[in-house]
């Protein structure tokens, strides 16, 4: 009986410490496409290089993606530096 309580209380921390960790998970929901378009202050038409991950100087991890720019509308011209490698940080 002594050792079933044991498992029991082993099991119950185990389960809590699960459910702290994920918690502390970040879930990020896409938004519908009106919902982006309304909230954008840019939209680009580009073509897709491909992504990376980086860490910030603040310690925040960031997923990079790289874009080659064909279009734009809303972008002001000191964020086109580079029309063939544009880069949007995403957080995550």
């Amino acid at each position: 009986m002594d050792r079933l309580l044991k498992t029991q209380k082993k099991l119950l921390l185990f389960g809590l410490l699960l459910q702290i960790g994920l918690l502390k998970a970040t879930v990020f929901r896409p938004l519908s496409v009106e919902k982006q378009l309304s909230e954008s202050d840019a939209v680009i038409e580009g073509v897709y290089h491909g992504l990376g991950y980086k860490k910030l100087p603040n310690d925040r991890i960031v997923t990079e993606y790289s874009f080659q720019i064909l279009k734009s509308a809303g972008l002001p011209s000191r964020y086109l530096v580079n029309h063939a490698d544009f880069k949007a940080l995403i957080p995550g």
